[in-house]
């Protein structure tokens, strides 16, 4: 447990409740608060859950954190990477074959869905079961894990927040969705170096050296 902030920054598995503020003039705040209308939503200021990169991020840009309460979860140092052989095997098939075909799009399928795996069950949803003809509730799978889960999102959150902080002030962001945005700004006018995307460069690397 701690409530310093610097214990969420770097290569860390963290979650926390947290008030914030961001400086005046902040085009992209980068701290999510959930509402139950209108799903997530990034104000200047409040009060809500969320990952220990998305603190990184929100740090770096200048924002006042406080940590209500914070958990770490320390990794397991020198251990196998869990997920590394899925995901080489992922990229291996996708590359081998035509973008946009069939095969290479049923390996996308495949590759998403372990994320949803991850996450799957910890809330309650029912799927049709053609067995029984009836809606039952969707179980844990066997790797059901909610530290993974929000890990995982807060990290990309926290990628593409710091990108969007690069975008110079006199472009525009159209839009912004899970893993992306659209901007009239060139990718020549975005910093790529800063420490998330690092971190996110590093970890494309152990798939990509693979490959090579």
């Amino acid at each position: 447990m701690s409530i310093d902030v610097n214990a969420f920054c770097g290569h860390v598995c963290g979650f926390a409740r947290v008030r914030f503020s961001f400086p005046d003039g902040t085009r992209f705040p980068c701290i999510a608060v959930h509402h139950d209308l209108y799903g997530l939503y990034f104000p200047m200021t409040g009060e809500t859950y969320t990952t220990a990169p998305e603190i990184e991020a929100a740090r770096n840009m200048g924002a006042t954190i406080e940590i209500l309460q914070g958990v770490v979860t320390p990794w397991q140092h020198d251990s196998e990477l869990l997920f590394l052989s899925f995901v080489q095997l992922i990229r291996e098939k996708r590359t081998s074959y035509p973008k946009k075909s069939y095969e290479e799009s049923m390996w996308k399928e495949i590759g998403n869905s372990l994320y949803g795996k991850t996450a799957q069950g910890l809330r309650t949803k029912t799927a049709f079961e053609l067995v029984s003809g009836l809606n039952k509730d969707i179980p844990r799978s066997a790797v059901t894990n909610p530290y993974f889960a929000a890990h995982t999102t807060g990290f990309i959150r926290a990628v593409i927040g710091e990108l969007l902080a690069s975008v110079p002030t006199n472009r525009q962001v159209i839009s912004v969705t899970t893993d992306g945005f659209l901007t009239d700004a060139p990718m020549n006018e975005l910093d790529l170096t800063g420490p998330l995307c690092a971190r996110f460069n590093a970890h494309n690397e152990l798939v990509t050296n693979y490959l090579n």
